[in-house]
């Protein structure tokens, strides 16, 4: 049984992983998947990381080697915000799957929230808990993800059996729920806890609630404390594998799970190897599964499985009839005598060796034929047990029937909406030059910008050339935008639009001017080797030599999209630079300023004139491919002004 998350009771437990890296400083944030963020960190202890992901939780590594990818909008923007910020401390909040990470960068304070709770998201606060940004901003029934308003935990469901001596109400409304769905929903406890809990009082999680009374009920809840109290006093973990690998992390030793288990030493080190683990399996998932389809076949194949389990045994029963007929006679004679527990299971071993245990009070014997788990009800006569056997066969192979007439439904339902939604995908990008900001020159030259200070910096180390030319706005912090040459000589148009782009990519936007001067140079004049006793930062060069001014370049960005039809799909293109050159390779063009709009503002308008401009030409509803993360990871930080759109080509 594969345990796909940190519980509310792990989180507790496991702040002590992180007391390490308090003090510590984020170097820089990386993208591993949409769901999944890293903190690349420098410590006392030498450089290591913490990892995020919004269905598991957060993990120490390090020494796990994790691929990423280029960073998303929201990862953008993060870096700007908590890139070399110290980690105040990490604590949970609520009780709940959520982490705060208190940060500092210079005189700033933020705070920074993680959860794994329902969908999962990445907020972040200001000192006060005002929210700046998250990963998913929205409104819910019960709060709002959304800038400006105060962050605050989803509310808690159930109530915590460690605070009130009853929580559990014994109530017939439950009817013929099972018990592990109503403990579920109505306590505030880990489902592992709960699970352990019904095992150590011999119930079966899917039986009704109804046929429990109050004395069992209480006991369970008893236990439940008991388990709690435990992993809270003694703080020891245990590892469950499976085929060599940790399947899951517990703060009790878990008896309900019939598989390898081994305590743990050091629970921060194995933590690794867990994360490494579960997150094979939903990546794995994700790739794979086919959201509700997946499930439904999941379910026939559960059922098949049970029902065929099923019928095994109660075949077995019928073939070797006079045996298991005698083991349920010989127990009610044993116990009518008077004799003990130990005394009757050696005598009823002599006839099935297979028996596990005997439960006195209920008289069921737990015994296991051909390899599978069953309970006798020794209460009842032979046939009966078998006759409950076949019964719970049929329910299965009637919800297998249901199932099936579901996945039909849901498939012809699913075929249909795919014939009305036409899915307009993205570009992949397959250029050296599609990671960086870039776009062709009205005058067929490659023009090249980076996104931030590694990308400056590697631009310059690896593709800047001595005839190429290298362009700076003239303020502290921007793009580095180069040229491409291949040994011709430049014209003037190209250089215009290259500076226009080192402009708007630049500080300047960010801080509302409409115009800046921009320089120059050949790549020859560049230099990463500083004078004398100086240092240079990343993404920081020396230019010698005599500098080219353009002066008063104007920040205005033309915005293009393109959309063609190719291998049976409808593919769209989002580019961004000066306007000449993108009006040449685009059908939709949005010009745009340094102004008032908030990039979210700005973003929706543009989606809705590019959305009716394709259903025009699709002829269907659509739905976009990530359409949102493309736009903005063109468009430069700062508010915007929109001055116009217009249609080029079509």
């Amino acid at each position: 049984m594969m345990k796909k998350s940190l519980s509310p009771l792990d989180a507790f437990l496991l702040l002590e992983c992180f007391k390490e890296y308090e003090g510590a400083r984020i170097k820089k944030v990386y993208s591993v998947d949409d769901e999944t963020i890293l903190f690349r960190i420098r410590s006392y202890h030498g450089n290591n990381a913490l990892l995020f992901n919004t269905k598991l939780g957060l993990f120490p590594i390090h020494t796990l080697e994790i691929k990423t990818m280029n960073p998303s909008p929201f990862v953008d923007r993060l870096r700007s915000d908590i890139n070399s910020s110290i980690i105040e401390g990490i604590s949970q909040v609520n009780g709940d799957r959520i982490y705060c990470m208190f940060l500092r960068r210079r005189d700033y304070f933020y705070r920074l929230y993680l959860e794994w709770i329902r969908e999962g998201n990445i907020v972040l606060t200001d000192k006060d808990g005002i929210i700046l940004y998250a990963l998913r901003m929205r409104e819910y029934r019960d709060r709002k993800i959304l800038q400006g308003e105060k962050y605050k935990p989803p509310p808690l469901k159930g109530c915590d059996p460690l605070l009130f001596d009853y929580c559990l109400s014994f109530d017939r409304k439950y009817g013929n729920k099972k018990v592990i769905t109503v403990l579920a929903q109505s306590l505030n406890t880990p489902l592992e806890v709960l699970l352990e809990s019904l095992q150590r009082n011999n119930i079966d999680p899917n039986s009704k609630i109804i046929s429990l009374d109050e004395n069992v009920v209480a006991g369970i809840m008893d236990d439940i404390r008991k388990i709690t109290k435990e992993a809270l006093i003694h703080r020891q973990f245990y590892a469950v594998y499976s085929n060599g690998k940790i399947a899951g992390i517990f703060p009790f030793l878990p008896t309900y799970i019939d598989a390898e288990v081994k305590r743990i030493g050091n629970v921060c080190s194995e933590l690794e190897k867990y994360f490494q683990t579960i997150y094979e399996v939903i990546k794995t998932d994700k790739e794979s599964k086919q959201g509700r389809i997946y499930v439904i076949l999941e379910a026939i194949r559960d059922f098949e499985e049970k029902s065929k389990k099923l019928r095994l045994v109660a075949r077995t029963l019928e073939n070797e009839y006079n045996k298991y007929n005698r083991l349920i006679e010989e127990y009610a004679n044993l116990k009518k005598s008077g004799q003990n527990y130990d005394r009757i299971l050696q005598k009823l071993k002599q006839i099935e060796n297979n028996i596990g245990k005997i439960d006195f009070a209920k008289d069921i014997i737990f015994l296991k034929i051909r390899g599978i788990d069953v309970s006798l009800k020794a209460s009842h006569s032979l046939y009966d047990n078998i006759s409950s056997l076949y019964d719970q066969a049929k329910e299965y192979e009637r919800k297998i029937v249901k199932a099936k007439q579901v996945l039909e439904e849901y498939n012809k339902d699913r075929c249909k909406r795919l014939q009305e939604v036409q899915v307009i995908r993205h570009f992949p990008r397959k250029k050296w030059y599609e990671n960086f900001r870039w776009f062709i020159s009205s005058d067929g030259y490659l023009v090249v910008g980076g996104r931030d200070a590694s990308q400056n910096e590697t631009l310059v180390k690896k593709f800047l050339r001595e005839n190429d030319l290298f362009f700076h706005a003239d303020i502290r912090g921007g793009s580095i935008v180069i040229v491409k040459t291949e040994g011709r000589e430049i014209d003037e148009n190209t250089i215009r639009e290259a500076a226009v782009q080192a402009a708007v990519y630049s500080k300047a936007w960010e801080l509302g001017l409409y115009s800046i001067d921009v320089y120059w140079v050949y790549g020859h004049q560049v230099s990463k080797t500083p004078p004398s006793g100086e240092y240079l930062t990343k993404g920081s060069f020396m230019v010698y030599g005599r500098k080219n001014y353009i002066k008063n370049v104007p920040l205005e960005l033309a915005l293009g999209y393109s959309i063609e039809f190719s291998q049976n799909f409808f593919w769209y293109k989002i580019i961004a630079g000066p306007r000449i050159p993108i009006e040449n390779h685009s059908d939709l063009v949005f010009l745009l300023q340094p102004g008032r709009l908030e990039r979210d503002l700005v973003t929706k308008k543009i989606i809705a004139q590019i959305t009716d401009f394709t259903k025009k030409i699709v002829n269907k509803k659509i739905s976009f491919d990530k359409l949102r993360e493309n736009i903005i990871y063109h468009l430069p930080k700062g508010r915007y002004y929109l001055v116009k759109h217009y249609r080029v080509r079509r």
